[in-house]
């Protein structure tokens, strides 16, 4: 059976599933949203219903990056100074010895990237 689409979503798309309009028993739709939003619901199909059927599309503007504690190679200062910063917004690090920075840190969606490699 195929999964008939849930209704209108707001700030998302008017299809709804990254997979197109039809999702079939036993596959997932990963839940789409308009440019500026974003959502990690991913809903499957039993049955012809679709589970969950809603989601929310959040701003990404709203995502901000917690401590950098778990990138490497970043002191644990540096990784404490750098909470809050927002989306798409980078923070001044250093790297400690024996790492070599490649780029700024970085916020995206809430996650940091890893300007620090091991240079050992």
């Amino acid at each position: 059976y195929p999964s008939d689409a849930p209704g209108p979503q707001a700030h998302a798309p008017a299809v709804l599933c990254a997979e197109g309009e039809v999702v079939m028993h036993g596959e997932d739709c990963t839940y789409q949203c308009d440019e500026g939003y974003t959502t990690n619901a991913v809903a499957q199909c039993t049955n012809g219903t679709l589970s969950p059927s809603s989601y929310t599309c959040t701003p990404i503007s709203s995502y901000t990056c917690g401590p950098a504690s778990d990138v490497p190679g970043i002191s644990s200062s540096d990784a404490e100074a750098c909470a809050g910063t927002g989306h798409n917004s980078p923070c001044m690090v250093f790297c400690i010895d024996g790492f070599e920075r490649t780029t700024d840190l970085f916020c995206t969606n809430g996650q940091w990237n890893e300007p620090c490699v091991d240079s050992r």
